[in-house]
């Protein structure tokens, strides 16, 4: 008998053990040598060997104390399911090596955000909640997000989420006319003011509304390639002008009455389930559920202000980050942006406080910062990592960055642009990086002119088997000197799916568009479709100026607006065995005529149909290029190269092995360019390519 208890006391012993053991692993990781985990439930100040620590500060510090005690080997942070704020950006140096960030995809959570709670129901479908420190200008903020949704700051126009491509948008206002005082003091320039003026009717929902609610109203305008932020001063609905200040307009790219503009947060325009309306005067964010949103159980974040990035790393090398989610960065009011013209001279508040943002970032956004932001990074890997819900880009491999690999993440929901290689001239140069089968979507959500993915002044890096799109810009951008100079060398693009770009809400971009001397660089494999302008410069391969010694081969485009290739000006470029169709204006576009060669166009198959039946754009008939055994077809009547025919376009020297002729797709009309026989492409020398394979690899 004595026995038997013995063994039952030891029974229940084990199984004791054996819960607390199970208790203390419950998690996807276990603590242990030379692996910190960071769980929901961890303390800073426990034994990180027996208990996960709270923070990416707290595991980045202990690696530092065994590096410091020279442990040269490799560590992981192992990151369990959880949503961790982030108040500060975290900072990694040349001290923070040899390490891996792992997290469970798609459930490590690293956040800039602040949760906006104790929401209240106000009746006839609105909801609000207070947001402290707004009434007292010490937060402010541009962006809401809804259970993981951006959802619509109240505009006017209202939002238009149904634009098919080729249609006219109907969620902007073309200005009547619009015009800019520059105030002076002497021969000293004080401030510039400008106007929008209203066609009849279309502001008429702010009639009501008082200037000092105006003040945290905005003004969005796109103008071409740019798009402005203005804090508007007042309305004067006599005259039915806006008045803003800011940034003078630039003598190349001015606003105009073709412009496209809208306003937002105004309070007349708050009716629809999906938008909300911050009110400052009280201290409260005011919201419409969408259908199936509980405002008792929604998880409501706004960014952090100032927060823009959430990671900043410098000097490092070695480190892997594998299955990480960051979301929620800030737009935040840049000092540069705000003062442009003494600016707050005429906006009378002091413009360091939290409040409505002014900025014209420039070309792609090219002044923005990114959530993600690395300098002097070497042979480091980011994969199937999760980059949302940002004010900026959404990940930059800045300045002397070399040999890291970008592969399997999703950047979706940017302000800005997506993924950004690179910097500007005369920056340390970042070369021998790789991104590759990286969804990249749903861009410019604050600044429409960020691009999907941004390659700068670097050289030997790839981009291949990624698909973008959903961007109101350009969708790949390489190169960032205008003219016959830079350093953007031996970069290859290659089978890329990028698509729906532009959306008629932008002028002059491409789906690929490129600056500069490219020696070495190649543009190979990729589909470009779906590329649409609300002006002119909807095109599918865009080199601009200074483009030199591209090679642009075996590249499918179809579905533009003013052509499947443009090239502005440029030399010694190689256009060969590409599929260009259906662009809606022209198909093959040159602007300007120059003494040497501008490009090799040869061996490729030039296809249009319905009522545009115009091979050539611009200067393409007059250029000093080579024009050499290319296929030329239109499906409903003979082919006009600037009004002329085929024959006579050949009687100038051009395209003289040319030829007009059916390519014999399997059916053009549904956009399947397989071919059903060899017998017209071969007499060019055509050889096909498959471009199914453009896009994500299947399983990456």
């Amino acid at each position: 008998m004595k026995n038997k208890k013995n063994v039952l006391r030891i029974s229940v012993f084990a199984l004791a053990l054996a819960a607390l053991g199970a208790c203390m692993n419950s998690g996807v990781w276990t603590p242990g040598e030379r692996t910190v985990v960071i769980a929901a439930g961890g303390d800073d100040n426990a034994n990180w060997k027996q208990k996960p620590v709270a923070s990416l500060e707290r595991a980045r510090d202990i690696v530092r104390e065994a590096r410091a005690k020279g442990d040269a080997e490799k560590w992981t942070i192992a990151v369990e399911p959880g949503i961790y704020a982030i108040k500060s950006t975290f900072e990694l140096t040349e001290k923070d090596v040899n390490t891996v960030y792992r997290g469970v995809p798609g459930k490590s959570v690293f956040s800039g955000g602040i949760k906006i709670e104790g929401w209240q129901d106000e009746g006839e479908g609105v909801w609000s909640a207070a947001v402290p420190g707004l009434a007292e200008g010490k937060v402010y903020f541009e962006q809401m997000f809804v259970d993981g949704k951006r959802v619509t700051r109240a505009r006017w126009p209202k939002k238009q989420t149904d634009w098919k491509f080729g249609e006219v948008r109907k969620d902007f206002l073309n200005p009547e006319s619009v015009r800019q005082v520059v105030i002076t003091n002497g021969q000293k320039k004080v401030t510039c003011e400008q106007f929008v003026k209203a066609k009849e009717g279309d502001l008429s929902i702010l009639d009501t509304v008082p200037e000092s609610e105006l003040r945290y109203a905005t003004l969005v305008i796109h103008f071409h390639w740019d798009t402005a932020r203005r804090i508007i001063l007042g309305y004067d609905k006599a005259t039915r002008e806006l008045r803003v200040a800011g940034k003078t307009n630039k003598p190349w790219n001015p606003w105009r009455p073709t412009s496209l503009y809208f306003v937002e947060n105004v309070r007349t325009a708050f009716t629809d389930p999906g938008e909300w309306f911050l009110d400052k005067a009280k201290g409260r964010v005011y919201y419409r559920p969408l259908p199936g949103e509980d405002m008792k159980k929604a998880v409501v974040q706004v960014p952090r202000n100032n927060l823009v990035e959430l990671v900043k790393i410098n000097g490092s090398k070695d480190l892997e980050f594998e299955g990480l989610v960051f979301e929620v960065s800030d737009e935040p009011r840049r000092p540069q942006e705000m003062n442009y013209n003494n600016f707050p001279l005429v906006y009378g508040e002091d413009v360091t406080k939290p409040g409505p943002t002014q900025s014209e970032l420039g070309q792609a956004a090219a002044r923005c910062s990114a959530m993600v932001l690395a300098d002097n990074l070497s042979n480091s890997r980011f994969a199937k990592c999760l980059f949302r819900h940002t004010g900026e880009y959404g990940f930059w491999i800045r300045n002397a960055c070399t040999n890291n690999v970008i592969e399997s993440c999703t950047i979706e929901d940017v302000g800005a642009g997506g993924l950004r290689l690179c910097g500007f001239p005369n920056s340390p140069v970042t070369c021998r990086n790789t991104v590759r089968n990286c969804v990249i979507r749903h861009g410019g959500r604050l600044h429409a002119e960020g691009v999907g993915i941004w390659i700068g002044e670097g050289c030997d890096n790839v981009v291949t088997h990624n698909h973008i799109y959903d961007f109101y810009y350009t969708g790949i951008s390489m190169g960032w000197c205008w003219h016959y100079f830079g350093k953007s060398f031996r970069n290859e693009v290659s089978w890329n799916l990028v698509e729906n770009i532009g959306q008629a809400a932008l002028a002059d971009m491409g789906g690929i568009y490129t600056l500069g001397v490219q020696t070495g660089s190649k543009i190979v494999n990729n589909v470009f479709r779906g590329i649409d302008s609300y002006a002119y410069g909807g095109w599918g391969i865009y080199p601009d100026q200074g483009s030199q010694d591209l090679l642009i081969a075996n590249n499918l485009v179809y579905d533009t607006k003013d052509g499947s290739f443009h090239q502005h000006y440029g030399k010694d470029n190689v256009v060969s065995n590409n599929i260009f169709a259906y662009s809606r204006l022209a198909q093959v576009c040159v602007t300007r005529k120059e003494k040497h060669v501008s490009a090799l166009f040869k061996n490729n198959i030039v296809y249009w149909g319905g009522e545009t039946n115009c091979f050539a754009r611009y200067k393409a008939d007059k250029v000093n290029a080579v024009w050499e055994k290319n296929l030329w077809w239109c499906e409903d009547g003979e082919p006009k190269f600037r009004k002329k025919t085929f024959k006579e376009w050949q009687a100038l020297g051009r395209d003289v092995q040319g030829i007009v002729a059916d390519p014999l797709f399997v059916d053009a009309k549904k956009r399947d360019f397989r071919f059903k026989s060899d017998e017209a492409y071969k007499k060019i020398g055509f050889v096909p390519f498959d471009f199914s394979k453009a896009g994500v690899e299947p399983g990456k």
